[in-house]
Parts: structure tokens; C-alpha cells; sequence
């Protein structure tokens, strides 16, 4: 499956937890907020946008790792395990503080900071 496919995936996953939450008022109260019926029209392409480039990014870092072991004269499964095993923590670290970042803004922002939250646990 392609990792274009996959990050589709991901996004469509984070709509369906945003309309079960801030629509549908499933869960709503662990948030602090109320169930607002709607979902502004510009909150999903904007959150297309900045979870699509959020994936790309971390996608770019390892694929970038990946061909410099390729670069050196390792096989593609060698250079496929090293670039992960090399850039997991890393990817990990990015991952955990911008969650973190997020779950901060979250007590302003609700609906756009919880759900750059989950995107981080789902990637």
C-alpha cells in the first residue's frame, strides 16, 4: 500500500473522530466542552492541509535516512531497517512534542488541537 494511501487513511480516521466528537457529542465531556451540532466548513480543509504536510514531513525525514544507506552500498532491506531504526526515535521525540504542544492549546482550541492530537497517535 502506497504511503500516500495511508496518510488518506489517517486523515479520514481523524474526520470520522471529529464528527463522532464534536458533532455526534460522543465523549465530549472528557474534553471540557459541549456538543456543538456542527462542523465549521473550513475546519476540514484545513486540517487536511496541516496533517497532510505533518505526515510528509516525518515520511521525507525517514525516506531522506533511507538513501543515504542506499547512497553507502547497503541492499534495500539493509538500508530500509537501518533509516527506521535510526530515525524511530527521532520520529517518536517530533511526534511526542508536538502532542504535548498540542494538548496544551487544546484548553483554548478544542476541536483543531484534539484532533492534531490524535493525528499524532494514529501516525
Amino acid at each position: 500500500m502506497s504511503p500516500q494511501l495511508l496518510r488518506l487513511l489517517s486523515v479520514a480516521a481523524l474526520y470520522g473522530v471529529l464528527v463522532m466528537v464534536f458533532q455526534w457529542g460522543w465523549g465530549i465531556s472528557i474534553l471540557g466542552s459541549e456538543e456543538t451540532g456542527i462542523i465549521e466548513a473550513w475546519l476540514p480543509l484545513f486540517l487536511f492541509g496541516i496533517l497532510f504536510g505533518l505526515f510528509m514531513g516525518y515520511h521525507m525525514l525517514l525516506l531522506n535516512r533511507n538513501k543515504e544507506f542506499h547512497d553507502h552500498g547497503a541492499s534495500n532491506e539493509e538500508s530500509v531497517s537501518q533509516s527506521i531504526k535510526i530515525t524511530a526515535g527521532q520520529i517518536t521525540s517530533a511526534a511526542a512534542t508536538m502532542g504535548g504542544a498540542h494538548l496544551l492549546q487544546a484548553a483554548y482550541y478544542r476541536c483543531n488541537s484534539s484532533v492534531l492530537v490524535l493525528a499524532r497517535g494514529i501516525d
